[in-house]
């Protein structure tokens, strides 16, 4: 059986009581369109400045049609 109190930190946006407070949940709206902005900027970049980021298209494409609320687990801790 889940329980929000005992999960502490598992999910930083959550309150102790399992419910989501104002101010996290507009951190986490804000957190989201950056990453969604990161990815426009990221599937725009060119085959040469991604070569110097030791990326490939393949890559690219992978991480650019993620949604906007599939966040990176580093990035969803600040929250």
């Amino acid at each position: 059986m889940y329980n929000a109190n005992t999960a502490q930190g598992r999910f930083s946006h959550q309150t102790r009581t399992g419910g989501f407070s104002k101010l996290n949940v507009f951190a986490l709206a804000a957190l989201m369109l950056d990453v969604s902005r990161e990815r426009r900027q990221l599937r725009a970049l060119d085959t040469a400045t991604m070569k110097d980021l030791g990326l490939d298209r393949a890559d690219v494409a992978r991480e650019g049609a993620r949604p906007m609320w599939d966040l990176p687990l580093r990035r969803k801790n600040r929250c």
